[in-house]
């Protein structure tokens, strides 16, 4: 199977063994927003768990807004204006903009114009927070654990603070944002390097997507704690690096909102660990060097069993990266010997915890790199076994756990969080007369001022889903029949990979029933519904009765080309139970591998008559019926569906041509990158791309013009162009 990584800047395709592959761990994209500004300031107007900010500002004179330096791919240009209007708006004079850079470097007068936006540069005054200078932090105390807490002066003397940040999965604070950007971001030296030391490094609680008892994030809670900011904006971005959520208010509980939101896109469940997984660092500029790379390093370690192998591809383009971290790791002898050195009493060097990071990755798993900008030489330097492809990695891998072994793939690396056996769940406190939550350290409700409770919180391994839809309401009559009947069920909004209905990360409100209940829940909503085990036998044993083929076995109805058409009709003009829909799939598709192929293309064209099969069937079924078929005639009656007044029917030829087609039929697709319907752009781009192993560099195809920009470039591709 082909899957595309996130690779530098136009991606990586590599071909992985379908028999051995157990899942692709992704995500689908969510659409860049036509005016991402008004997404802040929506939320700047209605914020979670406390007043507008231009209310909270009224009686300040000075303001400090924190915000992200160059290595996080945040739109400040974009994020900054609504903030600033609002606080002048407010009456605050005096508004200093701090890049909260912890102890990186600070950002150059270039950096900082292209990051902020020459008005903003033009009407404020923006500093750099310079960490390892002990002139322009000041002492504030000490956390419990003893960490002693140095703050950037500017962000300490203003009446007034503000921060942002992204929120994406961390592999030490569980979630980025929030309370990390003063903790870390505005913090002195003295204070990073202990949260940022072994005691907290090595850590089992330190993990991305974990929170609960994450010792880094309890510490920077506290940290955070000490000098609260009074006002919060946390973002959330797509794949683009488009502002796609903005969750603002006040600085604890906005920012659980934030990471609830990100926890609910980002984590994928596998049911058991696997041998071998292939991930990334996300692409660029996540991918520029080495330094930056224990991220999608550790994405992989954390769902491989111990000892199993992670195949890792970035275009580490920069090299290893900061200097400090360089001469650090490839100055040690041997893995032991980093270790050695900081564990020793004083010992302390700038980014050292990103050779400990890898090191935590390579503990457990061996790690095999491939990089177009790092030497052979230099990776196993680095302890790691360098690659000339991805698919060497592969081969290498098989070879060492046999060729059953299972295989994962995380396209975009860190961005998503692998999880074994079940999601975890984030313990809340709720208010029991408004119902609104809050995160565990309130607790008071700031609407109606009542004691929080915790929230209640159920392990998913005792609870099945006895039914699921997307409206509330309908589920909320589904449980009142299921317990007026005497079975007692919860309605909640959860993911259904936690009850491990798919290894796809999807919500929705299911009605949920003790796991020794539910086979009667199962039995009486059948009953209630007028649907059960008698009911299907009924509907089966007429549908027989009306075509007789059905009554026999898979082998006899692939046999008899006459009945095929008749077969086909059934299952397009009939709700078929389950039960004789596969028998009858199973049937054309074990057809097809003898039939003759005039007969079968008139089956094929008599199933597109009405677009039955392309609507309601999987399409991987007829994906395989047509695989046996001319692809060419195939091909073009697909190519006849890319019109249907059906978005579905569009979406689904698309990908039928995607798996049957060759490189000649990328152009005819050509059109459907102008497609009115947003879903039908993106898959018509993705099916390019499979087609052609090409790809054009060009964002998310929100908008039409979006694609015709994209169909320029696609055509400028193209062979024959």
């Amino acid at each position: 199977m082909k899957i595309k990584l996130e690779y530098g800047k136009n991606g990586l395709w590599i071909d992985v063994p379908e028999r051995n592959l157990m899942a692709v761990l992704d995500s689908k994209d969510k659409p860049s927003p036509a005016d991402p500004a008004m997404v802040i300031e929506r939320s700047l107007a209605d914020p979670i768990g406390c007043a507008p900010l231009v209310e909270l500002a009224r009686g300040h004179s000075t303001a400090c807004v924190v915000i992200s330096d160059r290595t996080r791919p945040i739109q400040n240009d974009v994020l900054l204006p609504p903030i600033l209007r609002q606080l002048e708006e407010a009456g605050v004079s005096d508004i200093k903009i701090l890049i909260a850079n912890g102890i990186h470097r600070p950002m150059t007068d270039d950096e900082i114009r292209c990051s902020v936006g020459d008005d903003v540069l033009a009407r404020y005054r923006v500093h750099n927070h310079l960490g390892c200078d002990a002139d322009a932090v000041a002492y504030v105390g000490s956390t419990a654990r003893g960490t002693p807490v140095y703050l950037d002066k500017i962000y300490l003397d203003s009446s007034f603070r503000v921060i942002t940040g992204l929120v994406e999965p961390h592999m030490y604070a569980g979630y980025s944002g929030g309370r990390k950007a003063i903790a870390i971001g505005v913090a002195g030296i003295g204070t990073v390097r202990v949260i940022h030391s072994p005691e907290f490094i090595e850590h089992d609680s330190l993990r991305a997507g974990n929170i609960d008892d994450n010792l880094f994030h309890r510490e920077a809670c506290e940290i955070a704690a000490m000098a609260p900011a009074q006002f919060a904006v946390n973002l959330t971005i797509n794949h683009a690096r488009k502002i796609v959520g903005a969750y603002s208010g006040h600085m604890t509980t906005s920012h659980e909102a934030a990471m609830e939101a990100v926890h609910n896109h980002s984590v994928q469940n596998l049911p058991e660990p696997v041998d071998i997984a292939i991930t990334t660092n996300a692409g660029y500029p996540a991918d520029l060097n080495l330094y930056q790379s224990p991220k999608g390093m550790q994405a992989g370690s954390s769902i491989v069993k111990p000892g199993g192998t992670v195949i890792f591809a970035a275009e580490l383009s920069d090299g290893l990266g900061v200097k400090e971290f360089s001469e650090f790791i490839l100055a040690a002898e041997s893995p032991e010997h980093i270790m050695q050195m900081l564990t020793t009493p004083g010992f302390f060097v700038i980014d050292q915890w990103g050779a400990e990071s890898i090191l935590k990755a390579l503990r457990k798993a061996e790690i095999m790199v491939y990089s177009e900008g790092l030497s052979p030489e230099t990776i196993r330097g680095c302890f790691m076994t360098p690659l000339e492809s991805v698919e060497q990695g592969i081969a290498l891998a098989l070879q060492k756990h046999g060729p059953d072994a299972t295989i994962a793939v995380i396209p975009k690396g860190p961005y998503i969080v692998g999880t074994i056996g079940r999601t975890p769940v984030m313990d809340r406190k709720i208010c029991p007369d408004c119902k609104r939550e809050y995160p565990l350290d309130e607790e008071t409700c700031i609407d109606c001022g009542s004691k929080l409770d915790l929230k209640e919180v159920f392990d998913p391994e005792n609870w099945l889903i006895a039914y699921h839809e997307h409206i509330r309401e309908n589920v909320d009559d589904v449980a009142a029949d299921l317990a007026a009947h005497g079975i007692e069920g919860k309605v909640r909004y959860v993911s259904l990979s936690d009850f491990h209905v798919s290894l796809k990360s999807a919500s929705t409100w299911a009605l949920l029933v003790p796991r020794d209940k539910a086979e009667a829940a199962i039995e009486t909503l059948h009953t209630l519904y007028g649907y059960t085990k008698e009911t299907e036998q009924e509907d089966i044993a007429a549908l027989e009765e009306e075509y007789p083929l059905l009554r026999g076995p898979v082998e006899e109805l692939a046999a008899n080309a006459p009945a095929w058409p008749e077969l086909c009709e059934a299952i397009r003009d009939e709700e078929l139970p389950e039960p004789l829909a596969e028998k009858a799939r199973d049937a054309l598709i074990a057809a097809g591998q003898a039939a003759e192929k005039d007969v079968l293309r008139a089956l094929v064209a008599e199933i597109h008559q009405d677009h039955y099969a392309m609507r309601t069937w999987s399409f991987r079924p007829l994906i395989d019926i047509l695989r046996v078929i001319s692809t060419d005639h195939a091909t073009g009656e697909l190519l006849a569906l890319c019109a249907n007044d059906d978005s579905t029917v569009r979406i689904n030829a698309i990908h039928c041509i995607a798996a049957l087609g060759s490189p000649e039929h990328a152009r005819v697709l050509l059109p459907l990158l102008e497609d009115e319907d947003e879903d039908v752009r993106d898959e018509t781009n993705t099916a390019l791309e499979e087609l052609t192993g090409d790809s054009v560099d060009v964002d998310h195809i929100y908008a039409v013009e979006q694609g015709k920009k994209a169909r320029r470039r696609w055509e400028e591709a193209l062979p024959g162009s």
